[in-house]
C-alpha cells in the first residue's frame, strides 16, 4: 500500500463524497465534507460512471481540492475471493499468486490484490479482490476528468473493519461482532473477532425494495425510488390520519416487511455457516449502517427474527473522530453519518497501527503517474546543467588564472627594469635607450601573448556553454516527447473501447476497416535566451482520428443501385454513437465509398479528440 492519503473519494451506488481529513495526537479530524447524489437510473448500471464523473466534477470544483487522492470503489463491482494459503512469510506471496491465478476468472484481464485478514498456528485466510482492467481503466480516467489523480484504488469491502477498529479506541476489540453494511446494490457482511476479520456479500440492497416497489405499483424505478424515500424518511407521511395514498401505503409496507424478511434470511444463513466453520464460535451482536439499514422496524425485525441484539453502528461517534471548521455541524446529523463508514475506515490508517487495505490501481495508471513525479526532477536536472557548465568553466578559469600571473610577471619585471635604470647613473645614454626599448619589446610581447590567451579562453568557455545548452534542448524536447507517448499509452485503452461500444451498439455486420491518426505539429522545445522572458507556447492544435467504417446492408441484395436513403439511415446512427463516445469533440464525415457494392458501403469519419484525451 502507498501511504496514507488526506484526501478520500468514495464511490457509491448512489452518492459520492469527497473527504479530507487531518490526524493530530492520534484524533481523526474531517476538515472538509462534500456529498452529492448521483442523478441517473438506478437499475441501469450502465449509466453509473457517467453519473459518478458529473457528480464528481461539481463536488471537487466546490471543495477547491486537487492532488493525488484514495478513491474507494464499491464492493459490488469488484471481484472476492477468499482463500487459504500456508503460513511461511518466505512463500506466501508466491503462493498467493499462483492461487490468484487459479482462482480468478480471465486472469490475465485483471487488476487485482490480496490482504490478509485472519491467521492461525497453520494457514492464512486472504482475500483476493479483482477489477477487469478495462472498467477500472475507465474508472481511474473518470476520477482524472474530475480532477484528482487517483493515486490508491481501494475497496470498500475492507473498510467497514477499519472504521470498527477506530470506534473500538485504545481498547480494542473485545466481543465477536457482525457488521452490516446495507448499501443501495449490495449488503456487505464483515464478522470481526479480536484475532481478525472475514468478509462476505449478498446481493440484497436497497434497490431490491425499490424494484419490488415499482413492479407492484407499475411505475418506474425513479418513481419508486423517489416515493420510497419520501415515504420512510418522512414519519408523518407514515402516521394514520396523515396525507398519503392508501394504496401506496400499503405496498410500501409491505415489500419493506418482505425486504426485512429476505436480508434476515441472508444474514442467518451466514450466521450458521459462520458457526459450523468456527465450532460453534458466533457474534454476540449485530451492528448496521449504510442508508438503508434506517429502513422503519428493520432494526426490531433482525433482532426478533434472528434471537440476537441488534443495534447501529455510527462511525463517526468515537472520541477518535471530530469535525473540523470547515464542515457544517449539522451535515453528518443527516443520514450522511451512516453514509460514512468506509471513508472513514479509509481514513483511520492516518491514525491507527498496521492498517488493512489494497490498491486496484491499474499498472498503465501507476506507471504514467510515476513518471509525471519524475519529470520535475529530469527538468531541473536539465535547467542545472544548462545553467551551470561547471565542469568547463573551472576548466577556463584556471587558464585564466594562469594569464593573469604572466601579467602579473610582466609587471614585476618592468618594475626591476625601472628600478636597475636608477642605479645605472653611469651608463651611457644610448646604451640606457637601448636598454629600454628592448624592455619595451619585451613587455608588448608579454601583453600581447596574455591578451591572446584571455581571448582564446572566452572564446572556448563561450563554446562550452553553447553545446551545453544545446544539449539541454535536446534533452528537454526529449522529456515532452516522452512525456506525451507515456501519458497517451493508457488513453488509448478508454479510446479504443469507447469506438469498439460505439460499433457494437449498431449491432452486427459493420465493422472498423481502418484508423489513422492526424496528430498537430509540436513545437520545438526552447530555451529562451539569457535576459528574455520565454514566450507562451501557441495554443495545442486537438488530435483526429480518422476512422473508417463499413457495413453490409441485409436489406439491400448484391449489385442492386446504390440506395441512399438505407446508407444514410445506417451511417447517421453510426455517426451518432461515436459522437458519444467520452473522448470525442466532433465528428465530421470527410468521405463516402460503395466501390465494394451498394450492400457493403464505407464511411470514413473524422473524430475531433477533446483536449482532456492526448493521443
Amino acid at each position: 500500500m502507498s501511504s496514507p492519503n488526506p484526501i478520500v473519494v468514495n464511490c457509491g451506488a448512489t452518492h459520492v463524497s469527497v473527504s479530507v481529513f487531518s490526524a493530530s495526537g492520534g484524533r481523526l479530524v474531517l476538515e472538509k465534507f462534500y456529498v452529492r447524489s448521483l442523478s441517473y437510473n438506478y437499475s441501469n448500471e450502465g449509466e453509473w460512471l457517467e453519473a459518478l464523473t458529473d457528480a464528481l466534477r461539481i463536488l471537487v470544483k466546490t471543495a477547491g481540492i486537487s492532488g493525488t487522492a484514495t478513491v474507494v470503489v464499491p464492493g459490488y463491482r469488484l471481484l472476492t475471493k477468499n482463500i487459504k494459503v500456508p503460513l511461511a512469510e518466505s512463500s506466501q506471496k508466491q503462493v498467493i499468486a499462483m492461487e490468484a491465478q487459479r482462482n480468478l476468472p480471465d486472469f490475465e484481464d485483471m487488476v487485482w490484490d490480496s490482504q490478509t485478514i485472519a491467521s492461525d498456528e497453520v494457514e492464512s485466510e486472504v482475500a483476493l479482490f479483482a477489477h477487469r482492467n478495462g472498467e477500472a481503466l475507465h474508472f481511474t480516467q473518470a476520477i482524472f476528468s474530475a480532477g484528482l489523480k487517483p493515486e490508491i484504488v481501494e475497496a470498500a469491502t475492507l473498510l467497514d473493519y477499519q472504521a470498527y477498529r477506530l470506534k473500538c479506541d485504545t481498547a480494542g476489540i473485545v466481543d465477536d461482532v457482525l457488521l452490516v453494511n446495507i448499501g443501495a446494490r449490495s449488503t456487505n457482511l464483515t464478522f470481526v473477532t479480536p484475532e481478525g476479520f472475514s468478509i462476505q456479500n449478498t446481493s440484497v440492497g436497497g434497490n431490491l425494495l425499490t424494484q419490488s416497489v415499482a413492479d407492484a405499483l407499475g411505475e418506474d424505478f425513479r418513481v419508486a425510488e423517489e416515493l420510497k424515500v419520501r415515504f420512510f424518511m418522512d414519519e408523518d407521511m407514515r402516521r394514520p390520519g396523515g396525507e398519503r395514498n392508501e394504496k401506496i401505503a400499503s405496498v410500501l409496507t409491505s415489500k419493506a416487511q418482505e425486504f426485512s424478511k429476505r436480508l434476515a434470511q441472508e444474514i442467518s444463513r451466514r450466521l450458521i455457516n459462520y458457526k459450523r466453520q468456527n465450532k460453534g464460535r458466533a457474534p454476540v451482536r449485530i451492528e448496521l449502517t449504510g442508508r438503508a439499514s434506517l429502513l422503519p422496524g428493520l432494526v426490531q425485525y433482525l433482532a426478533e427474527s434472528l434471537k440476537i441484539s441488534v443495534e447501529y453502528f455510527e462511525p463517526t461517534a468515537t472520541p477518535r473522530f471530530s469535525i473540523g471548521k470547515g464542515v457544517s455541524s449539522g451535515l453528518l446529523e443527516s443520514v450522511s453519518r451512516f453514509q460514512m463508514s468506509e471513508v472513514v475506515g479509509e481514513a483511520a490508517r492516518l491514525v491507527i497501527p498496521n492498517p488493512v487495505g489494497v490498491n486496484l490501481i491499474p499498472h498503465e495508471v501507476a506507471e504514467r503517474m510515476a513518471f509525471s513525479r519524475k519529470k520535475p526532477f529530469l527538468v531541473l536536472a536539465a535547467i542545472l546543467f544548462a545553467a551551470a557548465p561547471w565542469p568547463i568553466a573551472w576548466h577556463y578559469f584556471k587558464i585564466a588564472e594562469v594569464a593573469k600571473g604572466q601579467l602579473t610577471s610582466v609587471t614585476q619585471e618592468f618594475r626591476d627594469f625601472d628600478v636597475y635604470l636608477k642605479g645605472e647613473a653611469s651608463t651611457s645614454l644610448k646604451e640606457k635607450g637601448k636598454t629600454i626599448s628592448s624592455a619595451a619589446d619585451y613587455l608588448f610581447r608579454k601583453r600581447t601573448e596574455a591578451d591572446s590567451d584571455q581571448q582564446r579562453t572566452g572564446a572556448v568557455v563561450k563554446d562550452g556553454v553553447e553545446a551545453i545548452r544545446k544539449r539541454a534542448e535536446d534533452l528537454g524536447k526529449r522529456v515532452e516527447e516522452m512525456d506525451a507517448l507515456n501519458a497517451a499509452r493508457s488513453n488509448w485503452y478508454f479510446v479504443l473501447a469507447d469506438l469498439q461500444k460505439a460499433i457494437v451498439q449498431e449491432g452486427k455486420h459493420t465493422w472498423i476497416e481502418s484508423l489513422a491518426v492526424e496528430r498537430p505539429k509540436v513545437a520545438p522545445f526552447a530555451t529562451p535566451a539569457r535576459g528574455t522572458t520565454a514566450k507562451a507556447p501557441p495554443p495545442k492544435e486537438p488530435t483526429a482520428i480518422l476512422v473508417t467504417v463499413r457495413a453490409l446492408l441485409d436489406e439491400i441484395p448484391p449489385g442492386s443501385p446504390p440506395n441512399s436513403n438505407a446508407e444514410s439511415k445506417k451511417f447517421s446512427e453510426i455517426g451518432k454513437h461515436l459522437k458519444g463516445c467520452l473522448f470525442v469533440e466532433k465528428v465530421v464525415e470527410v468521405s463516402a465509398d460503395v466501390s465494394a457494392g451498394s450492400n457493403l458501403p464505407k464511411r470514413t469519419f473524422k473524430l475531433t479528440v477533446k483536449p482532456d484525451y492526448q493521443l
